[in-house]
């Protein structure tokens, strides 16, 4: 009896295996958009039964990745100079590239915080995207030195993995303050916004999209960019503070 309940139990993973699974998109992309393109994701699911699959994380991280051979579609960077580094070395389709959204810098502070941006330098710690490999830490790198502030914020600075995690670290009241993209700040309400940098202090942000060369579904991809363009696409971009469409660099 045994012997015919495991045979039974083989055939029905068989059975479960060899069904023919829903059509499945596999995207890169950074940190920042991880609330409103898990929600557009979910829309165009319900919409068109393909499922997106997407990796979040720092723009730089995920760049190096695609290089070493990332198994994904799509990539969204948020900014021109981890998709530029994927272009040059032939590893996105160049026709596809286009950009996304736009976005602005903050400084954030917890809740319940009574610091003012002009009392910025009285900070114990800051925390940044680490600027290695997270465009909005090299955004805020930008815009301190812009502002002459560098020197005496630099040693008061805590480099986080992505943006979402700097974000995260002053919703928990662990760090003063944080520099993040303005979608961040108001999409958390354990934060609030206490200075928005002017554009011209740092690089425009954009964030720039494109097939990736060895793409296994790339009409499937093309159909998630199109489908962003639209208004239920871009509804939850557009909710969570991103400019759209993205202004030229």
């Amino acid at each position: 009896m045994p012997d015919i309940m495991n045979k039974l139990l083989i055939l029905v993973w068989l059975a479960v295996f060899t069904l023919p699974s829903p059509a499945q998109l596999r995207v890169a992309a950074a940190a920042s958009l991880t609330v409103p393109l898990t929600e557009a994701g979910k829309a165009f699911e319900a919409e068109t039964g393909i499922r997106v699959v997407t990796s979040f994380g720092a723009s730089g991280s995920l760049s190096r990745q695609i290089q070493q051979g990332l198994p994904v579609d799509l990539f969204i960077s948020a900014n021109p100079e981890w998709m530029d580094a994927l272009e040059k070395t032939g590893h996105i389709v160049p026709e596809s590239r286009r950009n996304l959204f736009g976005n602005a810098l903050v400084v954030i502070v917890p809740a319940d915080s009574t610091l003012t941006f002009d009392h910025i330098t009285e900070v114990g710690r800051i925390a940044i995207g680490d600027p290695a490999s997270v465009p909005a830490g090299q955004y805020a790198v930008e815009a301190l030195r812009h502002l002459g502030l560098d020197d005496a914020l630099s040693p008061r600075i805590l480099p986080a993995m992505n943006v979402r995690a700097a974000l995260a670290l002053v919703a928990r009241n662990e760090v003063d303050a944080g520099i993040v993209y303005r979608s961040d700040g108001l999409t958390e309400s354990r934060v609030h916004i206490i200075h928005t940098f002017a554009p011209e202090t740092h690089q425009p942000i954009v964030y720039p999209a494109a097939l990736v060369i060895d793409a296994a579904h790339p009409d499937l991809a093309l159909q998630w960019l199109s489908y962003l363009a639209t208004e239920p696409g871009a509804a939850p971009f557009r909710s969570a503070g991103f400019q759209l469409p993205a202004a030229d660099p």
